[in-house]
């Protein structure tokens, strides 16, 4: 096993900018924040799901410009929240799908809940966090909070220590 990440080892990045690191925010909603040794990374945002994942997702990694030495982290799923318990049978089926992908492209994903890196921070304390951290908001299409996009960015700044959530709450799996 490549041991280029873990959890017990994620502290190698701290006080590091990321390069060649992707953070996924995998879902219906599908973002993707590509770092490259800068705090603002370059995003990648669909509507659309499954299909939107197997389609676009290798595009993003030959845009990417992404190697066997790219690291990937991905948001696993996350119980939670009880309200959106239905979709999470298509939301693991797609954290997979992300797994595979990456796998054909020879980079080995890397699964962290966002109890882990968030503890028990909602959307707008996240979004909060980031624009601290690098002076950018995340909006969608209709001048609303991206919740999404500020995850996957939130990810990275969590591996490099600059995400500061000592004062949340963790449960362990």
């Amino acid at each position: 096993m490549n041991d280029k990440f873990t959890v017990k080892n994620v502290f190698n990045f701290r006080n590091k900018r990321l390069s060649n690191v992707i953070t996924v925010d995998p879902g219906f909603n599908f973002a993707v924040a590509c770092w490259y040794g800068r705090k603002t990374p370059k995003i990648y945002y669909k509507h659309g799901g499954q299909r939107i994942i197997y389609n676009w997702l290798p595009i993003i990694l030959r845009e990417a410009k992404t190697n066997i030495d790219t690291i990937a982290v991905i948001e696993g799923i996350d119980f939670r929240d009880g309200s959106k318990a239905k979709g999470l049978p298509e939301l693991g089926y797609m954290i997979g799908m992300v797994n595979a992908i990456l796998m054909r492209y020879s980079i080995t994903p890397y699964v962290i809940s966002s109890q882990t890196w968030k503890g028990c921070l909602n959307d707008q304390q996240v979004a909060t966090r980031v624009k601290l951290i690098n002076g950018k908001e995340y909006l969608g299409a209709r001048g609303a909070l991206n919740s999404h996009i500020t995850d996957a960015v939130g990810m990275g700044f969590y591996l490099t220590g600059e995400f500061n959530n000592e004062n949340t709450i963790i449960i362990p799996w």
